[in-house]
Protein backbone atom coordinates (compact mmCIF):
# COMPACT_ATOMS: atom_id res chain seq x y z
CA UNK A 1 0.00 0.00 0.00
CA UNK A 2 1.15 3.25 -1.17
CA UNK A 3 1.42 6.17 1.30
CA UNK A 4 -0.31 9.41 0.63
CA UNK A 5 1.92 12.58 -0.10
CA UNK A 6 -1.04 14.76 0.14
CA UNK A 7 -0.87 17.12 3.14
CA UNK A 8 -4.45 17.35 3.28
CA UNK A 9 -5.14 13.74 4.02
CA UNK A 10 -2.12 13.58 6.49
CA UNK A 11 -3.87 16.79 8.49
CA UNK A 12 -7.30 14.95 8.37
CA UNK A 13 -5.79 12.07 10.44
CA UNK A 14 -3.37 14.27 12.25
CA UNK A 15 -7.47 15.64 13.56
CA UNK A 16 -8.62 12.16 13.97
CA UNK A 17 -5.87 11.04 16.59
CA UNK A 18 -6.10 14.97 18.15
CA UNK A 19 -9.97 13.95 18.47
CA UNK A 20 -8.95 10.59 20.30
CA UNK A 21 -6.55 12.04 22.47
CA UNK A 22 -8.88 14.46 24.30
CA UNK A 23 -12.02 12.49 24.15
CA UNK A 24 -10.01 9.72 26.08
CA UNK A 25 -8.14 12.42 28.40
CA UNK A 26 -11.96 13.14 29.61
CA UNK A 27 -12.54 9.62 29.94
CA UNK A 28 -10.43 8.48 31.99
CA UNK A 29 -6.79 10.14 31.97
CA UNK A 30 -5.23 8.34 34.71
CA UNK A 31 -6.20 4.93 33.08
CA UNK A 32 -5.55 6.08 29.49
CA UNK A 33 -2.30 7.80 30.04
CA UNK A 34 -0.17 5.59 27.78
CA UNK A 35 -3.09 5.58 25.06
CA UNK A 36 -3.26 9.43 25.07
CA UNK A 37 0.42 9.57 24.99
CA UNK A 38 0.23 7.68 22.06
CA UNK A 39 -2.57 9.25 20.19
CA UNK A 40 -0.68 12.57 21.27
CA UNK A 41 2.51 11.20 19.49
CA UNK A 42 0.74 10.40 16.44
CA UNK A 43 -0.98 13.67 16.06
CA UNK A 44 2.34 15.56 16.24
CA UNK A 45 3.87 13.39 13.57
CA UNK A 46 0.95 13.61 11.57
CA UNK A 47 0.96 17.21 11.76
CA UNK A 48 4.71 18.10 11.15
CA UNK A 49 4.69 15.37 8.22
CA UNK A 50 1.68 17.61 6.79
CA UNK A 51 3.56 20.87 7.20
CA UNK A 52 6.90 19.00 5.44
CA UNK A 53 4.64 17.46 2.34
CA UNK A 54 3.27 21.48 2.06
CA UNK A 55 7.10 22.53 1.83
CA UNK A 56 7.83 19.58 -1.09
CA UNK A 57 9.34 17.40 1.39
CA UNK A 58 10.00 13.72 0.47
CA UNK A 59 8.13 11.73 2.39
CA UNK A 60 10.54 9.62 5.29
CA UNK A 61 9.06 6.56 6.97
CA UNK A 62 9.57 7.76 10.55
CA UNK A 63 8.23 8.20 14.14
CA UNK A 64 11.36 10.81 15.31
CA UNK A 65 9.71 14.09 16.27
CA UNK A 66 12.92 15.12 16.73
CA UNK A 67 13.90 14.61 13.29
CA UNK A 68 10.84 15.94 12.13
CA UNK A 69 10.84 19.06 13.91
CA UNK A 70 13.84 19.66 12.69
CA UNK A 71 13.10 20.17 9.47
CA UNK A 72 10.51 21.60 9.98
CA UNK A 73 11.99 24.07 11.60
CA UNK A 74 13.90 24.76 8.93
CA UNK A 75 11.05 26.58 7.75
CA UNK A 76 8.92 27.54 11.01
CA UNK A 77 12.08 29.11 13.47
CA UNK A 78 9.34 28.95 16.35
CA UNK A 79 9.21 24.97 16.42
CA UNK A 80 12.29 25.03 18.36
CA UNK A 81 10.15 26.28 21.45
CA UNK A 82 8.44 22.66 21.04
CA UNK A 83 11.84 20.71 20.31
CA UNK A 84 12.02 19.76 24.61
CA UNK A 85 7.96 18.89 24.73
CA UNK A 86 8.42 16.88 21.57
CA UNK A 87 11.38 14.97 23.01
CA UNK A 88 9.29 14.10 25.94
CA UNK A 89 6.52 13.00 23.83
CA UNK A 90 8.73 10.51 21.79
CA UNK A 91 9.53 9.14 24.98
CA UNK A 92 6.58 8.44 26.39
CA UNK A 93 5.45 7.35 22.98
CA UNK A 94 7.83 4.25 23.13
CA UNK A 95 7.11 3.13 26.52
CA UNK A 96 3.47 3.71 25.33
CA UNK A 97 3.71 1.18 22.64
CA UNK A 98 4.83 -2.13 23.70
CA UNK A 99 4.55 -3.61 27.59
CA UNK A 100 7.86 -5.07 27.06
CA UNK A 101 9.39 -1.95 27.29
CA UNK A 102 8.08 -0.28 30.20
CA UNK A 103 11.22 1.28 32.23
CA UNK A 104 8.58 3.27 34.19
CA UNK A 105 5.20 4.10 34.36
CA UNK A 106 3.37 6.65 31.51
CA UNK A 107 0.73 9.03 33.95
CA UNK A 108 -1.55 11.57 34.15
CA UNK A 109 0.52 14.16 34.33
CA UNK A 110 2.62 12.91 31.00
CA UNK A 111 -1.04 12.36 29.25
CA UNK A 112 -1.63 16.13 29.84
CA UNK A 113 1.65 17.83 28.87
CA UNK A 114 1.16 15.48 25.99
CA UNK A 115 -2.45 17.01 25.29
CA UNK A 116 -0.74 20.39 25.62
CA UNK A 117 2.49 19.85 23.50
CA UNK A 118 -0.12 18.77 20.49
CA UNK A 119 -2.24 21.79 21.20
CA UNK A 120 0.41 24.11 20.94
CA UNK A 121 1.96 22.18 17.77
CA UNK A 122 -1.48 22.65 16.12
CA UNK A 123 -2.10 26.25 17.11
CA UNK A 124 1.72 26.81 15.58
CA UNK A 125 1.61 24.49 12.16
CA UNK A 126 -2.00 25.35 10.88
CA UNK A 127 -1.44 28.80 10.45
CA UNK A 128 1.29 27.12 7.73
CA UNK A 129 -0.83 24.43 6.57
CA UNK A 130 -4.18 26.25 5.89
CA UNK A 131 -2.98 28.94 4.22
CA UNK A 132 -1.68 27.05 1.89
CA UNK A 133 -3.49 27.64 -1.09
CA UNK A 134 -3.67 24.11 -2.60
CA UNK A 135 -4.52 22.85 1.14
CA UNK A 136 -7.63 25.60 1.92
CA UNK A 137 -10.23 23.08 2.55
CA UNK A 138 -8.05 20.86 5.23
CA UNK A 139 -10.54 20.11 8.40
CA UNK A 140 -9.80 22.08 11.39
CA UNK A 141 -10.08 19.82 14.72
CA UNK A 142 -13.00 21.68 16.11
CA UNK A 143 -15.15 21.89 12.49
Amino acid sequence: MKESLDPKAWWNRAMQDFRVARLAAKDDVVNLAATICYCCQQACEKMLKAYLLSTGWKLVKTHDLRMLANEAKKTVPALSLLLPLLLDLNADFNQSRYPFTFDETVGDADAKQAIETMERLELLLKEHVLTDPDNAQLKHRDE
